[in-house]
């Protein structure tokens, strides 16, 4: 319920950009990202502004593997995640919309306590294409804290270099 208006906003972009499909866009073997990155913790009185860094291998047109460095940092509470999975795309020449699983760890420290958590990560996101090789992105992600279970909202922007 708490994220229906952002994921009907996705799909309705998802869907335009189904419609806005001209032709096959050549695979880039790889693709580098780095941007702003907001974490929603909810009730929590923490909302965590922080950056998050990203490096894709892609196999095929529709599939690739990719590992994120988050960090957010806000006075005497700061949490890191490491992250890695999956990632399937439908690429066209000016937009690439995708799905990602990810899983790893998150490491957080408040006032001097620090504690470690399985994570998993789970959401979508856009490239639109500014020139061949650099992109901006956008993404959603609910990331969750295994013990105890805890769903947090994500939302990143930043660009995207691709190599061929």
């Amino acid at each position: 319920m708490r994220y229906r208006y952002f994921y009907s906003a996705v799909c309705c972009f998802l869907l335009l950009s189904f419609c806005l499909k001209a032709q096959p866009a050549k695979m880039p073997a790889g693709e580098f990202n780095a941007g702003y990155s907001f974490l929603d913790q909810g009730q929590s009185t923490f909302n965590e502004h922080g950056f998050q860094i990203g490096l894709t291998a892609n196999a095929n047109p529709w599939f690739a593997v990719e590992g994120q460095f988050d960090a957010w940092i806000s006075g005497d509470h700061d949490a890191y995640a490491i992250t890695g999975g999956p990632r399937f795309s439908w690429r066209t020449r000016h937009v690439t919309p995708y799905v990602h699983f990810l899983v790893g760890g998150v490491i957080s420290r408040l006032a001097g306590n620090t504690e470690g958590d399985f994570a998993l990560k789970y959401g979508l996101g856009v490239d639109i294409a500014i020139t061949r090789h650099f992109s901006w992105r956008v993404e959603g992600n609910d990331v969750v804290l295994v013990r105890p279970e805890k769903h947090y909202f994500q939302l990143s922007t930043g660009m995207v270099y691709r190599w061929y």
